[in-house]
């Protein structure tokens, strides 16, 4: 357009006046009509500064008023997720107070950056929040069923509702962003990780639903050595596994089953461990497992050898099974230990 072209000229003759408060500058007082008369420019100029001045504090007023009512919902849809509001009549009005429209049955996505600098992490929340990113793509879709998508920093990770009803879209809409994020954290090979809960029916249920999402990123965190989007559906062994109150039972039947194992990597700097979950995935397909881990056929016919000599079985059978299950309570376990 004209003002964008001329912007720099315009400024200069200081027929645009910048309205600018503190660091924020929300905009340009433009007079189309401006006079060549240096006399008539005078008192032009200082009623244009003027009005600059009035609409900055305007402007300021009405982005602390927004930026205040979005904590207050933050802080809402936090609670929510932490199942402190049970009452129907207060969710209500909380809804309707803070401008909150949600649409159900929906998921609770969760994000996480899985790099150890503290800064690095909250700067990447940050962008994801501030540049809307993930808002843009939600309503790039056609079949998006509820326009309004929040995002809310919670618990060393980003979540995200309303969007897509079903975790099967929410995946794939996740998937194609992996590399929008990837270049948004700005930082070479560091690992983003995409939860996604099973829908839910009210907004009650958000809690659960919240706590499914964190499940699939502790133990995605363990299970993927990359940025990794999946779903609780996928894992719903977890579930069980979690219900097992005697931790120590656990702990034994691990040992017992893939012990040797364990401790073989300890002990020698080795990932047999990551093997074995990649055989696990993919029902003991070696050619699938050589594509997976980026490592050659052979080589992983060598791996399942070493694997088998410490007394693993490897076979499709009852015994593999129970390799499978202690495999899982392995990486809830090491979940639960990180997340403490």
């Amino acid at each position: 357009s004209y003002l964008t072209r001329n912007k720099r000229e315009l400024l200069v003759s200081k027929q645009m006046h910048p309205i600018i408060a503190g660091k924020h500058r929300f905009g340009y007082v433009f007079v189309p009509d401006y006079p060549y008369d240096p006399d008539e420019r005078h008192d032009l100029n200082v009623a244009i500064e003027q009005s600059a001045i009035v609409l900055a504090t305007l402007f300021l007023k009405r982005d602390a008023i927004v930026k205040n009512q979005k904590n207050f919902r933050d802080v809402f849809i936090r609670d929510l997720l932490q199942g402190k509001i049970k009452d129907q009549f207060e969710i209500a009005n909380k809804m309707k107070a803070f401008s909150v429209s949600m649409t159900f049955p929906q998921a609770v996505v969760c994000m996480k950056a899985f790099i150890d600098d503290e800064r690095a992490r909250q700067k990447f929340y940050d962008r994801i929040i501030n540049t809307k990113l993930v808002k843009k793509r939600f309503e790039s879709l056609q079949n998006s069923l509820d326009k309004h998508v929040y995002l809310v920093y919670f618990n060393d990770a980003v979540v995200i509702l309303g969007g897509v009803e079903c975790s099967e879209c929410l995946e794939e809409l996740y998937r194609d962003l992996l590399d929008d994020l990837k270049r948004l954290m700005g930082l070479e090979n560091a690992k983003i990780g995409v939860g996604i809960s099973d829908s839910c029916d009210k907004v009650e249920d958000l809690c659960s639903s919240y706590t499914q999402a964190m499940s699939v990123l502790k133990t995605g965190g363990i299970l993927n050595r990359e940025s990794f989007v999946d779903t609780y559906a996928k894992h719903r062994v977890f579930s069980i596994i979690e219900s097992v109150e005697d931790v120590d039972t656990l702990r034994r039947f691990v040992s017992e089953k893939i012990g040797k194992l364990i401790r073989y990597d300890e002990e020698n700097g080795t990932n047999l461990m990551e093997t074995l979950g990649f055989l696990v995935d993919g029902n003991l397909n070696y050619k699938q497992v050589a594509e997976k881990s980026f490592v050659h056929y052979n080589t992983v016919r060598y791996r399942v050898g070493k694997i088998e000599q410490l007394g693993i079985s490897l076979n499709p059978g009852r015994d593999f099974s129970e390799v499978v299950i202690a495999f899982d309570a392995w990486v809830w376990l090491q979940a639960m230990k990180e997340s403490d």
